[in-house]
């Protein structure tokens, strides 16, 4: 006598599959005692006796399969499907030790622990780009990868945060080595300081431990809290120093800065350089420019500076029809908006009003209307003197 039952698939028909299995066997057992002298006994027992061990096999095997599936507590379904939408209960939270990958797998990534990847990127081959290989990491975007712990990269393409709570926000080929480092966007940028950041621009690099680049195209700041906010091909390396902006500017004096300008430097501790071009101030406490302005207007020199004028100096108003010669001086109000001396001659001087000086070296030092043709001459004042000879002055001496 062959009795078949069908598997349990919860826990409580197992039991009651039990219970029914047992009292078959006990049935038929009663009815071969009784039947004993009328068949054989021994076969049909041993015949029972298999198919009771065939049966105690197949319960235990129900009863591991519902130790491995054993369903929710309550009995209900986790998910209520319409369509091809499925909403989650929403009185139940939800845990994924290992991760949730979004869109595609990524073949050959090593995810982490506790990942989420967001990869729609796959449609064309099936396969995702994205690969969160750090614990508790997030890739969002194109062919980003994270592999530092808890390293983010939420958009952008082909963009790596590498080390331990590293950031980028967005852009292409952007990098983020240091440990909470980050890059927000731009392209090809790379944050490799602890806690260096860089907002945006092309080809920069912050390697100072807190240093910062706001932009520009291929910034360094190296140094500890150095600085660039803009420019190109700028760099601040020393401590704390920045650069404003500006092309090819050096900062490499600790707390030095450069504010603009052109292939200038501040080397010196405190420095800086207010712009212009191919400045260079290595000195403590100096300034790029060399006046300070007081409340009424005038401009005071750096009492600790020389100042050279290869060219010359004209004090008041320029002669525009005068030919200025090389290290000149003039001392010149002028009628009308506009100089009257003309210093022309290499290293001559002239004082006074509409005075005229062609030969080298030759000085006119006051007066009106006075000539001096020759080099090396002089005229100390009065009117309408004029010198033809080689050092001569007027009047005699």
């Amino acid at each position: 006598m062959t009795h078949t039952l069908p598997r349990p698939k919860m826990k409580t028909e197992a039991i009651a599959w039990m219970i029914a299995a047992v009292s078959v066997a006990t049935s038929v057992y009663s009815v071969l005692r009784h039947r004993e002298a009328d068949i054989k006994f021994e076969v049909l027992r041993a015949d029972f006796r298999l198919g009771l061990e065939a049966l105690t096999k197949r319960f235990e095997e129900a009863s591991r399969s519902l130790g491995e599936e054993t369903p929710p507590a309550d009995n209900t379904l986790l998910f209520d499907c319409v369509g091809d939408w499925c909403t989650a209960d929403s009185t139940k939270h939800f845990l994924f030790p290992k991760g949730i990958v979004i869109g595609y797998k990524t073949e050959g990534c090593s995810y982490g622990d506790g990942i989420l990847s967001v990869d729609g990127y796959g449609y064309d081959t099936g396969e995702g780009q994205n690969c969160p290989q750090g614990n508790g990491s997030v890739t969002l975007g194109q062919r980003n990868t994270a592999t530092g712990r808890s390293a983010v990269v939420t958009g952008g393409k082909m963009n790596t945060a590498e080390y331990d709570s590293s950031w980028v926000g967005g852009g292409q080929l952007n990098v983020a080595s240091g440990s909470a480092s980050a890059v927000s966007g731009g392209y090809g940028n790379k944050a490799e300081g602890w806690v260096a950041s860089i907002s945006g621009g092309e080809s920069n690099t912050a390697t100072g431990e807190s240093s910062s680049i706001a932009g520009g195209y291929r910034g360094t700041a190296t140094n500890y809290y150095s600085t660039i906010n803009g420019g190109y091909y700028n760099e601040a390396t020393g401590e704390a120093s920045s650069v404003t902006g500006g092309s090819y500017n050096k900062a490499t004096g600790d707390y030095s800065s450069i504010q603009g300008g052109n292939k200038n430097l501040a080397s010196g501790e405190t420095s800086s350089v207010s712009g212009g071009n191919r400045i260079v101030v290595d000195k403590k406490y100096s300034t790029g420019a060399p006046f300070n302005r007081t409340s009424d207007g005038w401009w005071i020199a750096d009492k600790n500076s020389h100042f050279l004028f290869s060219r010359g100096l004209v004090v008041g108003k320029k002669n525009m029809a005068c030919n200025y010669g090389n290290a000149t001086l003039t001392v010149d109000a002028g009628k009308k908006e506009e100089g009257t001396n003309c210093p022309s001659g290499q290293g001559s001087v002239t004082f006074g009003i509409s005075n005229k000086v062609t030969g080298s070296f030759s000085t006119i030092l006051g007066g009106m209307k006075n000539k001096v043709s020759k080099k090396g001459g002089a005229i100390l004042g009065g009117k309408k003197k004029n010198i033809s000879e080689d050092f001569k002055t007027i009047p005699k001496l």
